[in-house]
């Protein structure tokens, strides 16, 4: 019998046996909660902390199922975002605890409204429809939960019963009205979050520590995220300083796309993950290293998103050929069409215009005669 731990902190147990493969448990998994779409994207995970940092490392189907001891748990989660089915309730519940996990870790950079709209939505999704004579002063602070909804890195600039206030304000605001059931209010809090970070959202996030190469000297080490997603890598640099008000957001530092990245590497040794982008010249290109104990991943989330995005492009070629097609077609179409229009209308001519056409054409041919003559 073995646990598993969901992004919401809920837990499942399972039976196994000892040559049970983490394929198998995957599919007991998706079972159990009832998950039938986009199920190749979940995956199994052992959770552990290193340095104060928490890490899933993706544990491979083919493998045996290990035996984890705690603090160490199981998690099945997304691995990817590649394809987000967005109807079918269990698919969206299980991206929505796990996005809004992401948020409170402060993976997503937002300011301190959007963190209290989303919160807002959250609120409705744990505690229904806001009510003001229910949901007042105390509501949260006696339970405990106000850092149930706001994330790690802010929490600290203002005192709970702050926090509850702005809370309790942003949740009434959403009305009686506004958000019909929890399966809409986790479609609304994804997409909120979508537009607020159209570009980053839907990333794998990687913890760890990027290695600057310093000329002559010792390399300086800056702890960091990398966010992985179609859109390329994100490179941030976790705040140095988070005392109240000052620097509690990670900083983006760079984006380079899949399309700029020549290539990427793994040097196990140092579990550190590496990829390089055009420098000032082809034999000089830019190298950025990054170290995390789940750097072994980071070749393979990198190679599976480029394949979606060749597939994409696959998928589309058959589609703009047949559009050119269309198109084409169209055209001639209106060739066509134009010709029949102008022979019913030489069709439709009335005597009296066809005898006029036929002495203008008298008159020309006269002249030209006259044209003659007279050379």
């Amino acid at each position: 019998m073995i646990e598993v731990v969901f992004e919401d902190k809920s837990t499942k147990k399972f039976v196994i046996g000892d040559d049970t493969t983490v394929s198998e448990l995957n599919q007991k998994i998706a079972s159990k909660i009832q998950l039938t779409v986009d199920t190749e994207a979940f995956a199994s995970f052992e959770s552990f902390s290193d340095g104060g940092v928490t890490y899933d490392r993706f544990l491979l189907p083919e493998n045996l199922v290990p035996r984890v001891t705690p603090p160490n748990t199981l998690v099945y989660k997304r691995r990817h975002f590649l394809e987000t089915n967005m109807t079918d309730a269990v698919a969206v519940h299980m991206t929505f605890i796990q996005m809004r996990e992401e948020v409170l870790r402060g993976y997503y950079v937002l300011d301190e409204h959007d963190f209290l709209e989303l919160a807002a939505v959250d609120l409705r999704v744990t505690f229904g429809q806001p009510s003001a004579s229910k949901h007042k002063s105390g509501f949260l602070t006696s339970a405990g939960l106000v850092n149930r909804f706001i994330p790690t890195g802010i929490i600290e600039r203002k005192k709970p019963a702050q926090w509850e206030k702005q809370l309790l304000e942003a949740y009434i605001r959403l009305g009686s009205s506004s958000i019909a059931s929890e399966f809409e209010g986790k479609v609304r809090y994804l997409n909120m979050l979508k537009e607020m970070v159209p570009d980053v959202f839907g990333s794998v996030f990687y913890e760890g520590v990027e290695v600057i190469p310093i000329d002559g000297g010792e390399p300086k080490r800056r702890p960091g995220i990398i966010a992985i997603n179609k859109n390329g890598i994100y490179t941030y640099y976790k705040p140095l300083d988070m005392k109240k008000g000052k620097n509690w957001q990670n900083m983006q530092i760079r984006v380079n796309s899949f399309r700029e990245i020549i290539g990427w590497a793994l040097h196990a040794p140092t579990s550190t993950f590496a990829y390089s982008v055009p420098g000032p010249t082809a034999e000089q290109p830019v190298r950025f290293c990054f170290e995390t104990p789940l750097a072994n991943e980071l070749p393979s989330m990198c190679q599976l998103v480029v394949d979606a995005i060749l597939a994409e492009m696959e998928q589309k070629k058959p589609k703009e050929s047949e559009q050119h097609k269309e198109e084409e077609k169209e055209e001639e179409k209106a060739k066509e069409d134009e010709q029949t229009k102008d022979e019913e209308k030489n069709e439709n001519k009335t005597e009296e215009e066809k005898k006029e056409e036929k002495n203008e054409t008298i008159e020309e041919e006269k002249k030209e005669d006259a044209s003659k003559a007279q050379e």
